[in-house]
């Protein structure tokens, strides 16, 4: 006897009845999975607070973090077309891509890096070391603490291919674009306080001339 039928309501679910139930639930599941995006870089920070600690997987004193693939998650780029450049920023997540998991990562450690190179070497083909790249990470030791900011110590970058899924629009009168770059990374800040390995398709957009980059990588030509 179900639940139903002990409740007083008689069972009146047909074969037909239990078939789309069971649709249903292998929909959820396909769609559940479908919003879980693939894995496409590691993070690792040197930071170790009791509300962070069970991040560092393999007991070697550093979260373990990750960057998700696609243009909505990890990477992105602007362009800065009055010093000719791409500048790229990283976020990192949870392994888990659960809401309360990243909610502890933002508020204790809350990393990020960034980074510039010349846009005359978004070549397939072209790879790029310390000569051409220049940039910092940061991240807090603890919720407590303020930021550290980490110089770019080692780091080798390549572009694969590019640019896909070019468009352009015009939103209120002025004209934008931005397409897809896919780049491998290895980036060292502060002589391994993190690193930043991965291999991703990064979306490039147009970027403003509003004031002086953070970072000109060492071919700039000043």
């Amino acid at each position: 006897m179900n639940e139903w039928a002990t409740r007083g309501v008689p069972n009146r679910c047909t074969p037909h009845c239990h078939a789309r139930r069971v649709k249903l639930v292998v929909g959820l599941l396909v769609l559940a999975s479908a919003c879980t995006p693939d894995v496409c870089g590691s993070v690792e920070i040197r930071a170790i607070d009791p509300e962070t600690q069970h991040f560092d997987t393999d007991g070697d004193g550093d979260l373990d973090l990750v960057e998700f693939c696609g243009t909505s998650y990890g990477a992105f780029a602007l362009d800065r077309p009055d010093y000719d450049l791409m500048i790229i920023s990283f976020d990192a997540s949870a392994p888990d891509n659960e809401i309360s998991s990243d909610g502890t990562i933002s508020r204790v450690v809350l990393p990020a890096a960034q980074i510039a190179i010349l846009n005359k070497h978004l070549v397939p083909g072209t790879k790029l070391t310390m000569a051409n790249i220049a940039g910092s990470g940061l991240h807090k030791t603890s919720a407590a603490a303020i930021y550290n900011v980490y110089p770019l110590t080692a780091a080798t970058m390549e572009i694969i291919s590019g640019p896909h899924e070019r468009e352009d629009e015009v939103v209120i009168d002025e004209e934008h674009w931005s397409e897809e770059w896919e780049i491998s990374w290895d980036l060292e800040f502060g002589d391994g306080v993190e690193r930043w390995t991965g291999t991703d398709r990064i979306k490039r957009s147009d970027g403003d001339t509003i004031g002086t980059p953070t970072h000109l990588p060492p071919d700039y030509a000043r």
